[in-house]
């Protein structure tokens, strides 16, 4: 049985502050008080991508 978690518009803005600013994912399921996976469905139900340089550089390679 699995148990939707929503974000409050409070700790939304959090989110998308701390990931603008660049925490990477641990730092923000930290901050938010959340497992890694919950983190991971949060930000794709937000469409953020990933804060660290290494998965960037990968997909710029891939669209040369």
């Amino acid at each position: 049985m699995s148990r939707k978690t929503k974000l409050t518009p409070a700790t939304t803005a959090i989110l998308l502050e701390a990931h603008a600013q660049g925490l990477k994912n641990q730092a923000l399921a930290d901050l938010l008080g959340v497992s890694l996976a919950q983190l991971k469905r949060y930000k794709q139900e937000f469409n953020l991508g990933s804060n660290d340089h290494r998965n960037n550089i990968g997909r710029q390679g891939e669209q040369l």
